[in-house]
């Protein structure tokens, strides 16, 4: 129960903060937030509400006398010094004289110092929003305005937090329900309000952060029988702790996952695309809560989850250790069994300390460097002589393969098609239709550790829940709050209709073709390394750029596409990359949209590439990506000029690797000139849609020094000027000596847009 209340505790230590900026009181927020909590009879407990009332160093000075030195609270404190990335030894507790509090400052973006040497700092910050039950958090990027909080707004939340906290209890049951309440309604709630510091993590990040590493140090001293928590984090021997080893980051790496989701052929291959994503999307999340359970924890120690990665917040312990390679062994037992070498999950941690945690020490990057060497070290060495052994006898007298995936073993008998298709086939047919899926000793779709998933309607997963059977219940972006809740998995999963064909019937003009855009975020990589100054990097800092990459990509895609109705479904959507199929010129326009929001989204500070291909409907899904994912690589070596030594990226290459643009040119060039073409070509008969191939064959066919005959494009311009106007004409001969490539491309398009179905 020790270890309840201190997560408890540490994920409401700062609650106060809302109640001192929502009311007139004027005492510090550790006081209002225990005051607060014991107006809740199922939060009166000594334990919990000491790691509210005593997380500042100042307050437990006054106390630590009258106090047990294994009082949680020490764990409270320091681990809220080390989300903070800061030592507060010296009291900087919000609502304390002689500081810059602000009560109305709003929560600045993380972007704001993100790359700052090349891009500049800024100071955009927030809007205010909470996100209710059921209703989505409406698209909120960060503004240059200097937005305000006002009171109205944080009582709005304390009446909010009224509501939910009665129908919680501080136990094992209810604290992913804490979780996500606190996500709901404290994403945009800044941690700190003092204007001399960044005010970009938000109080969720913050105290999720601090419930994570509390949480861990609590292990590591039962492991160490450490017993005198006063000792060793609050009086001089705090300093030798920040340096200690006490934790582990240990991350899952998932490969084979392009393979996986495209590497179908069969007649429902499209329809069967997006539940193989979902798979593996919530393969990932239920191998970490299973993880978790395992080592009696809660979600708060998942740093991120998302794109075949999930990172978590360990302790340090020969307990913890053991349990992974445990949990390693079955997982890969499993993978093996189901997917031979398809799939693979590496599995790696490092030890870290408090100040690696802090970048006191310059030591944060390395965190990474070092987990990232060790998971390609588990890549390149996946199994053992004895498990090569194994696979290569397992072979199948089977001649027949599945129809779908080509594989030739689990088939189901009298039908070509192995378990794993059939199951995803069923599963598809649901995805649109429910949100919420079980997973328990009996269901449709295979899931490790003997269990398997469901797709529930809601009232069928409320019977289930209050059943206490031992299942896991899963909502696809919709909350519930409760005991034994369902948990929340944002999703990037917009799907206009189930069915291509039907999607292409309902467009009226154009050519017959699908669209299909894959994009990456260029360089994440590299910004998540070293994007953050040195002065501001911060376990909670880089928890907060994560999360907020993880939102856009599976929160607010799904509404940028749902505002216009684009014809279009996503097929994958991770934490920096997608794939969309739909009609092609939706998925053209859209690719615009995606670019704008991005960069709005991140303040310029990042940008996306992305290559388009056109498809008829019947080709090889398989092929639609591999080509597609060509176009995309050819968009990342994307440079403005041949004498730039490095690709900027930023690109985009439509339907073949010859064509790729900037997204200025596409947008600000291309599209002009196509708005252009449009207007005046749209009242040509046949004779005149003639001579716009006329028009591109002349373009296309230049001589060895790339240039166009002059005379003959004089000449054919001449023969129109009846029918598109004598300006038009002359504006069409000057882009063909500026920009005869664009143009090019602006004409292609008009073709498709225009040619008949």
């Amino acid at each position: 129960m020790d270890k309840i209340n201190l997560v408890c505790g540490s994920l409401l230590h700062d609650i106060g903060k809302i109640i001192y900026r929502g009311t007139s009181e004027r005492a510090k927020h550790s006081k209002l937030g225990g005051d607060f909590i014991k107006s809740f009879e199922q939060f009166r407990n000594t334990e919990l509400t000491d790691c509210i009332r005593y997380h500042h160093a100042q307050e437990i000075t006054s106390v630590k006398s009258n106090k047990e030195k294994n009082s949680l609270f020490y764990i409270t404190y320091i681990a809220d010094n080390i989300s903070s990335g800061m030592d507060r030894r010296k009291d900087l507790e919000e609502g304390a004289e002689g500081f810059n509090w602000d009560k109305k400052v709003a929560l600045g973006s993380v972007f704001n110092v993100l790359n700052e040497k090349e891009k500049g700092r800024q100071n955009y910050s927030y809007p205010f929003v909470a996100r209710t039950r059921i209703k989505e958090e409406p698209l909120n990027f960060p503004t240059a305005t200097q937005n305000q909080y006002t009171t109205a707004y944080y009582d709005g939340l304390i009446t909010d937090m009224k509501t939910i906290l009665q129908r919680l209890k501080p136990d094992r049951e209810h604290i992913n329900s804490l979780l996500q309440m606190m996500e709901s309604l404290w994403s945009y709630v800044p941690s700190s309000t003092d204007k001399n510091q960044l005010v970009d993590i938000s109080l969720y990040d913050h105290s999720r952060t601090t419930a994570a590493i509390a949480s861990a140090i609590y292990d590591y001293f039962q492991a160490e029988n450490i017993t005198d928590y006063q000792k060793e984090l609050f009086d001089y021997n705090a300093t030798e702790f920040y340096d200690k080893n006490a934790f582990l980051m240990m991350n899952f790496d998932m490969s084979g996952v392009q393979n996986f989701i495209y590497n179908i052929s069969g007649s429902k291959a499209l329809k069967s695309l997006r539940a193989r994503s979902f798979y593996l999307d919530m393969l990932l999340e239920y191998i970490s809560d299973n993880l978790l359970e395992k080592l009696e924890l809660s979600r708060a120690n998942i740093l991120y989850v998302g794109g075949g990665h999930a990172y978590l917040l360990l302790a340090n312990t020969n307990k913890t250790k053991a349990i992974l390679s445990d949990f390693e062994h079955d997982l890969k037992t499993w993978f093996l069994d189901k997917f031979k070498i398809d799939l693979y999950v590496a599995m790696a941690y490092t030890e870290v300390s408090a100040n690696d945690l802090m970048n006191h020490n310059g030591h944060y990057r390395d965190i990474y460097r070092r987990l990232s060497q060790k998971t390609s070290a588990k890549k390149a060495n996946r199994y053992t002589a004895e498990e090569i052994l194994n696979l290569n006898h397992q072979g199948t007298e089977n001649t027949r393969e599945c129809r779908e995936c080509k594989r030739s073993d689990l088939l189901i008998e009298e039908d070509d098609i192995c378990e794993i298709c059939d199951s995803l086939q069923k599963v598809s047919r649901d995805l649109t239709r429910e949100n919420i899926f079980v997973i328990a000793n009996e269901g449709v779709l295979d899931m490790p550790f003997g269990k398997k998933m469901s797709a529930l309607s809601y009232s069928q997963a409320d019977k289930l829940k209050k059943s206490n059977a031992e299942v896991q219940i899963y909502t696809k972006n919709i909350s519930e709050i409760g005991q034994n809740l369902m948990t929340r998995i944002d999703m990037g999963d917009y799907t206009y209709r189930s069915d291509f064909h039907e999607m292409l019937e309902e467009v009226e003009v154009g050519i017959n073709r699908l669209g299909v855009l894959r994009a990456d975020v260029d360089n994440l990589g590299q910004a998540f390394i070293n994007g953050i100054p040195d002065d501001y990097l911060s376990i909670s800092r880089t928890a907060t750029f994560s999360r907020a990459m993880s939102r856009f990509f599976k929160n607010y895609l799904n509404q940028l596409l749902a505002e216009k109705s684009y014809k279009i479904n996503v097929i994958y959507a991770g934490g920096d990359d997608l794939f969309m199929i739909g009609a092609w010129q939706d998925i053209l326009d859209f690719s615009i949209v995606l670019k704008q929001k991005f960069a709005d989204f991140t303040q310029n500070k990042l940008s996306i590439s992305a290559g388009i291909g056109m498809f008829r409907e019947k080709y090889p899904v398989a092929r639609m990506a591999s080509l597609t994912g060509d176009l995309e690589d050819a968009a990342k070596d994307y440079k403005p000029d041949e004498r730039a030594v490095q690709a900027t990226k930023n690109a985009v290459t439509l339907f073949d690797a010859t064509n790729v643009f900037s997204w200025d040119t596409l947008e600000n060039n291309i599209f002009v000139k196509l708005d252009a073409i449009t207007k005046n070509f749209e009242k040509l008969d046949e004779t005149g849609k003639a001579f716009i191939y006329r028009l591109i064959d002349l373009l296309r066919g230049v001589n060895e020094n790339q240039q166009i005959n002059i005379a003959r494009l004089a000449y054919t311009l001449s023969r129109m000027e009846e029918k598109i106007g004598k300006t038009f004409a002359q504006e069409l001969y000057n882009w063909a000596n500026a920009d005869r490539k664009t143009l090019i491309m602006a004409l292609e398009i008009y073709i498709l847009k225009t040619r008949e179905r």
